[in-house]
Parts: structure tokens; C-alpha cells; sequence
């Protein structure tokens, strides 16, 4: 139970707080967090919030390196706001329902790391960058590298989609229990080039995997061909996954519905579902 609640007035005193503060956590919109599904629940419950609600966190803007976001931008604002790259506000469009999409922020999404996160694949198919402060300073890493090691002790300040997205098609898919619920499997795909010559294909799968995951050898299968038969990229993706069985499905219903994401998002990015 959240007993303390701090208000920084700069990253640095976040970063301060956080590292100080033992049974802390980063608080943005709260969905997260109240969803009680963070790593921190397996060794304790937060009992310290530290506010990021007076923090510049909110950046949302093209710039010579590419499309720059902050951590503090919410779900809606991704969907709503001017330039954000179209896979990205697809993701965002597929994202629970409206009530919670003006709360929950994409640091909090992106940066919880969990099986239910449907803009983790769409940030690893749009090759994102992770800004992150700790206490031992700031670094830029991509968001790949953040997945596979995960620190949930970094406060994320914002993301970065770098340059050429604009000539890439791409799409998102996502499968939860109801229209408006979190994502039980979810998949994303850019590429450029056509059905007939697929080129630097990106796809990327959660919920059907330990952590949001680029399918690579399903990459390079599809890298300079013709769009493979549905058949083909089905049976590619299920090799690829390792679901667990848990109340959310079976694993064998899992590696299904990973097997359909992809592929119907293959062919939404290629215009083939409309």
C-alpha cells in the first residue's frame, strides 16, 4: 500500500528519491501500478510513490534525429497527437479503452516490461530508442537492449523513433479478452518494399514470449521474398514462441493467436486486409 508520496521537481531528485527510498516506485498515470502486476510485487509492495507529474516529461515533436516522445506523454496522446508515427498511434489505438489511455503514459507501458504491453512490439519495430536516468547518470540505449535487461530502478524520460520511419509500412495487431482489456498476445511488423520483394522486414511479438521479442529468424526468412502463404508464416511464428499456460490462456491458444497477429499485420502493412 502506498503510504508516502513525493513530488520532485527534477529528474535528478527522482532519481535521488528513488535510489533512496527503499519500497519506492515511479508513479505516472497509475494504471500500472494499480493493476498490481509490476516485477516489484514478487519481493514487495511499493509503499513510496515518487510523482513524475511535475517532471518534463511531456515532449512530443519531430527533430532532425527523428519523432522525440516523452515518457510522460499519455496513450491518447499518441493517438491524438500531430506527426506520431503511424505504427506507434496504431499500437496506441489497439490500447485498452479511452478511459484509461488518457492515464497510462508510454514510460509506464513501455517501461513495465510485461507480457500485456502492445506498444513494446511496435517500438521494437520502429528500432526506438530508450533515454534513461539513474543514479549513475544518463544513457541513450535502444529499446531492445532496455527489454532484455530490464531495470526497473531507471526512470525513463523519453523515447526517440529515428529518422526513415517515414518511408516504412507498418501495423499492429492485438488480442485481449475484451475490446477494452489490456493485450493477451500482441504483434507488430514494419517493412519496406511490396508484397512481391519484402525489404528490412521487422516483427515483433508479446504475450507469447517471456518479454516483448523481434521474431528474427521469421526477419530473415521474409527479408528480399514474396509475402510467404499464411500457412508458412504461421508455422514460422509458432517455432518462434514459447508461451506459458496461465489464466490468461493456454499455451497452445497463445501460440495461435501469435501465429494470426503476425500474419494479419503482415498484411494490413502490405494493404492486403482492406
Amino acid at each position: 500500500m502506498i503510504q508516502d508520496i513525493h513530488h520532485p521537481r527534477s529528474v535528478a531528485e527522482a532519481v535521488a528519491l528513488r535510489q533512496g527510498t527503499p519500497a519506492s516506485c515511479y508513479y505516472a498515470g497509475g494504471t500500472e501500478i494499480n493493476s498490481r502486476t509490476w516485477p516489484w510485487h514478487a519481493t514487495g509492495e511499493p509503499t513510496a510513490a515518487i510523482m513524475l507529474d511535475r517532471l518534463p516529461l511531456r515532449r512530443l515533436e519531430p527533430t532532425p534525429a527523428g519523432f522525440a516522445i516523452g515518457a510522460g506523454i499519455t496513450i491518447q496522446e499518441l493517438v491524438d497527437g500531430p506527426g506520431v508515427p503511424p505504427l506507434l498511434a496504431a499500437a496506441a489505438r489497439e490500447f485498452a479503452n479511452r478511459n484509461v489511455r488518457t492515464m497510462a503514459t508510454l514510460g509506464g507501458n513501455a517501461g513495465s516490461n510485461g507480457a500485456w504491453s502492445s506498444l513494446a512490439p511496435a517500438l521494437l519495430c520502429l528500432d526506438a530508442q530508450v533515454s534513461l536516468c539513474d543514479a549513475a547518470g544518463e544513457r541513450t540505449v535502444a529499446y531492445a537492449s532496455y527489454v532484455a535487461q530490464h531495470d526497473p530502478r531507471a526512470l525513463i524520460t523519453g523515447f526517440l523513433v529515428p529518422a526513415g520511419w517515414e518511408r516504412r509500412r507498418g501495423a499492429a495487431r492485438k488480442h485481449g479478452r475484451t475490446a477494452t482489456d489490456v493485450a493477451i498476445v500482441s504483434a507488430a511488423v514494419s517493412l519496406a518494399g511490396d508484397a512481391a520483394r519484402l525489404e528490412r522486414p521487422l516483427v515483433a511479438v508479446n504475450g507469447a514470449v517471456p518479454r516483448a521479442t523481434r521474431l528474427r529468424a521469421l526477419e530473415d526468412r521474409l527479408a528480399g521474398q514474396p509475402l510467404p502463404p499464411r500457412g508458412e508464416i504461421d508455422a514460422l511464428v509458432k517455432a518462434a514462441v514459447d508461451p506459458v499456460t496461465d489464466l490468461r490462456g493456454s499455451a497452445a491458444f497463445k501460440r495461435q493467436l501469435a501465429a494470426a497477429l503476425v500474419s494479419d499485420a503482415l498484411r494490413d502493412a502490405l494493404g492486403h486486409n482492406r
